[in-house]
């Protein structure tokens, strides 16, 4: 045992006395620890209760000149070990039948007591909350049948009233009969405690469905403008070692700016890792260099891994080529809802039960092929009927040409068509090839697009495809938010499930790419 200098030069009657001492105070500390009470406490029983003789006249020894080494304080030795008398009892007679040095081997073994001990207090603390998880899982799963689906496809409900059968959830958002994709994932307690789940208010309202379905709540951010314009961004809770996921559709300027501005604010406050869940990329169209023009898309990602973005969730990209615009470092996951809404059209329109009124999916133009694709390999699974594919070649015959008539590739007619696009803006195309299947007669015309950029209230592109008579409906999903009251043609298909699945699977390090597998193969 290492005593002080002074100690050992008292010769051998003051060494046994000072460890004596430093015995009897550590064995006062270790158990008023255990108790979690001071040692002025009336917690010596037993045979430690006669050493106060003992204990006071070596405090007077002590407090002369020889000077003890400093001992831990009980309130940090403190380790809530039990609240039960019986337990207390047995850690009382424990340490009142064994003898205590102050040895280094002693609080080895303190520390490792410690250390079992919150070990098992942290199981007991799991179980105690996945019981809590259980009934707060239900009650999400409530609402969850009320605003989406059942969490698995054996229970699938029908969300739609009675009175109605086209799946409808709220005014114009609609969803599956069933839950094709989410697996119900709601976090458990110690992975939930590692998330941290934000959002920017160009997707609040996408973010507060994917939260619901994770069982978290987003974290508290406030993003606003000072009077000259500058954007203003500050976190108000702690994220210091956390996994971060933002979601932020950069569909404007402003959008762009507040997620670049979130990802540093994080990175500057100690997160863990930081990923970006980009429902729809903006900027993606200018993913090539015609003449002197910038690569915008590039450009973006670029600034994304400045500031520090360590993974990337995007979801359909107008060129899947945008992924390699960023460096390896840099992962990115690119999801497509392409074959949700692929079920959502075999629910409505039942392939199977009207074989005679043959269903042709039509690519807008060149580039929509391989969406059209993938689109018909899954309706054409999910129906079990044969479905036709065809295309509009918008490619101009002469380069010198600044118009050009669409032109189609397959037969229509007869047939109900579903035309498939990545994104709307103006309409204009949309509007074209829905005029050109009419004319070459096409029965029923729907159309399907991932991303509506309606978010302009000055925008009358909604009006415009609502007037179209040769249009049945046109279903977007909610990657772009838009405070416009949609016309009736125009049918929001959530996204939210399959952004709550990558996350949940993204958390647990497994596959986001098998997310869809049971639909495409």
């Amino acid at each position: 045992m290492f005593l002080p200098r002074t100690a050992r030069r008292l010769g051998p009657k003051w060494t046994s006395q000072y460890k004596y001492a430093v015995g009897a105070a550590v064995s006062a500390t270790a158990v008023a620890a255990i108790v979690q009470c001071s040692p002025s406490d009336d917690v010596l029983s037993g045979s430690m209760r006669n050493d106060e003789s003992a204990l006071k006249s070596s405090e007077r020894m002590l407090s002369s000149k020889i000077v003890a080494p400093r001992l831990p304080r009980p309130q940090v030795l403190a380790t809530s070990i039990t609240n039960s008398s019986s337990s207390t009892a047995r850690s009382l007679s424990s340490f009142s039948e064994n003898h205590i040095d102050l040895t280094y081997g002693f609080m080895d073994d303190l520390l490792a007591a410690r250390k079992s001990y919150m070990g098992k207090k942290k199981i007991r603390q799991i179980q105690l909350e996945e019981k809590n998880g259980q009934d707060q899982e239900r009650t999400i799963g409530d609402d969850l049948n009320k605003k989406f689906l059942a969490p698995t496809a054996n229970n699938a409900v029908m969300l739609a009233s009675s009175a109605m059968n086209d799946n409808k959830v709220s005014n114009n958002t609609v969803s599956t009969k069933k839950m094709y994709i989410y697996s119900n994932n709601i976090l458990e307690p110690e992975m939930a405690d590692k998330l941290k789940l934000f959002c920017t208010p160009s997707s609040t309202a996408l973010a507060e469905d994917v939260a619901q379905l994770l069982g978290v709540s987003l974290g508290d951010i406030r993003i606003g403008k000072y009077a000259d314009g500058e954007t203003s961004l500050k976190i108000n809770d702690t994220i210091r070692g956390k996994q971060i996921y933002f979601i932020c559709s950069t569909a404007s300027v402003d959008a762009l700016m507040e997620l670049m501005l979130s990802v540093s604010c994080c990175n500057r406050a100690s997160a863990n890792r930081i990923t970006v869940v980009i429902p729809y990329y903006g900027y993606s169209r200018q993913d090539r260099k015609v003449k002197r023009e910038t690569i915008a898309a590039a450009d973006v990602a670029r600034m994304l891994e400045a500031v520090g973005v360590n993974s990337v969730i995007a979801m359909d990209l107008h060129n899947d080529s945008i992924r390699g615009f960023f460096s390896p470092r840099v992962p990115v996951d690119h999801l497509m809802p392409g074959p949700i809404a692929a079920a959502y059209f075999n629910e409505v329109l039942a392939p199977a039960s009207k074989p005679e009124n043959q269903i042709t999916i039509v690519a807008t133009h060149e580039g929509q092929v391989q969406r059209a694709t993938e689109f018909r390999k899954v309706l054409q699974k999910l129906s079990g009927a044969h479905v036709n594919m065809a295309f509009i070649s918008k490619s101009r015959q002469l380069a010198s040409q600044t118009s050009y008539d669409p032109i189609l590739v397959g037969d229509i007619k007869g047939h109900r068509c579903i035309l498939i696009d990545d994104i709307i803006s103006t309409g204009s195309t949309l509007t074209n090839a829905i005029n050109l299947l009419k004319d070459n007669g096409a029965d029923e015309v729907y159309a399907y697009a991932t991303h509506a950029l309606f978010s302009d209230e000055n925008t009358n592109v909604p009006e415009k495809l609502q007037a179209l008579d040769a249009l049945d409906f046109l279903l977007i999903s909610n990657t772009v938010s838009s405070s416009k009251t949609l016309p009736t043609k125009i049918r929001t298909l959530t996204v939210a499930p399959l952004l709550a699945e990558a996350i949940s699977r993204s958390l647990h390090d497994q596959s986001i790419t098998e997310i869809l597998k049971g639909l495409f193969k």
